[in-house]
């Protein structure tokens, strides 16, 4: 495949965009208007319409900054500048300055294909410093790109587009499921409008764990580690997400360990993950809990440990616990074992209880295959970009070889 080198400013605009103003100015009327928290929702193909528009007479008082359909935009600041997300747009926007606007001449090259190429680049390795993380427009334009023929990029685009649609329906079958087991609920429990039971009601104990100022380091052998925050975040257990602490700190603790059926709950974290939890669902003896997280033991008489889990993880409980939480603005929230245990909830037979806990985990041993699948189409489309970008990609009559 003969290519061509050029700086990424030889074939492309690159700028950034404009301060935001005023929520008071935005509407319905006019044209979106994104920003670096829009990223993740618009790559993962939600409607560019649905964002907060701004009119054109207000953007000419604020000088914003228009980019036309196709641009493409980039994180250049803050922490989101660490994802290598890179978005193209599907209509004229503005963009906030947080955002580095790529304008690719369309005659040079198409849109998509720079688009695919910075995904395979990862941007962000052009960051200097993590700790305060940026890049700058002048790094971006910098970038060497190795161009094919026009014919040759679109066969190309092609290809990658049918490996990308494909996991964004496996993305979508998930998500499907998760709409299932919401269904199930309401249509077993309705609404749960009403409540009957405390969370103090249901458990036998709540443990808080190990403080300590472990550095984070793999664990080796039978050493012990340290849950971090991570380990729940998700709403599934996930027990790679620890640190080793000190010998020190293992001595002066009263250790408390996962165990299975028990219950994590992060007491301390932001605004959108105070209350996050997972079920543990096997005994650990050789990773416990710090004192950001609780463990909490259930009386199995009485509840389902995976109807328990549904019910805490709904939007109704997690907003409760975030309103319950206190901290200042842009500060950790931190809920008072108190206040947690008098949070309400519906409670309803143990019969019922255990019909939906069956169904939960069927519908998630179906999710967990298809997170398999997923794992697997997307290490084939990271093989498939690396072959691209690299040259080895032998492209015939639109068929990768």
């Amino acid at each position: 495949m003969r290519t061509k080198k050029f700086k990424l400013k030889e074939i492309a605009s690159i700028s950034a965009g404009s301060t935001a103003p005023d929520d008071k100015y935005f509407g319905d009327q006019g044209y979106p208007f994104i920003r670096v928290s829009h990223l993740d929702d618009l790559i993962s193909g939600i409607d560019i319409n649905t964002i907060p528009k701004i009119s054109e007479k207000h953007a000419e008082v604020f000088k914003l900054k228009k980019v036309r359909k196709g641009t493409l935009l980039l994180a250049k600041s803050g922490m989101s500048c660490l994802k290598n997300r890179v978005y193209q747009c599907t209509t004229d926007s503005f963009v906030v300055n947080h955002l580095a606007t790529i304008d690719v001449k369309n005659e040079l090259a198409d849109p998509s294909y720079i688009c695919y190429f910075l995904r395979w680049f990862n941007v962000s390795k052009l960051i200097v410093d993590e700790a305060y993380p940026s890049i700058r427009t002048s790094a971006i334009s910098e970038i060497e790109v190795s161009l094919p023929d026009m014919k040759e990029q679109r066969t190309i685009i092609t290809l990658l587009d049918k490996a990308q649609t494909l996991i964004d329906k496996r993305k979508q079958a998930i998500a499907k499921l998760d709409e299932l087991v919401q269904a199930v609920f309401l249509d077993m429990f309705g609404q749960f409008s009403d409540t009957n039971c405390k969370i103090k009601d249901v458990i036998i104990s709540l443990q808080a764990g190990l403080s300590t100022g472990g550095e984070t380091r793999q664990k080796q052998g039978s050493e012990l580690g340290v849950l971090t925050t991570s380990a729940v975040t998700s709403g599934e257990f996930i027990d790679t997400a620890y640190k080793v602490p000190s010998e020190k700190d293992i001595k002066l603790n009263k250790l408390v360990f996962p165990t299975k059926n028990s219950i994590l709950v992060s007491r301390i974290n932001t605004r959108e993950l105070v209350g996050a939890s997972a079920i543990i669902e096997k005994d650990y003896n050789d990773l416990f809990i710090p004192d950001r997280l609780w463990k909490l033991t259930l009386d199995q008489r009485i509840v389902n440990p995976y109807y328990f889990l549904f019910v805490i993880q709904a939007k109704k409980i997690r907003d409760e616990v975030s309103r319950l939480s206190s901290g200042t603005s842009g500060s950790m929230l931190n809920i008072s074992q108190e206040k947690y245990l008098g949070i309400d909830f519906y409670l309803p037979a143990k019969q019922l209880q255990d019909q939906f806990a069956s169904m939960i985990i069927q519908i998630r041993n179906t999710k967990n295959k298809m997170k398999l699948q997923l794992q697997q189409l997307e290490s084939n489309f990271q093989a498939l970009l690396q072959k691209a970008f690299k040259g080895e990609l032998t492209v015939k009559d639109g068929v990768a070889v």
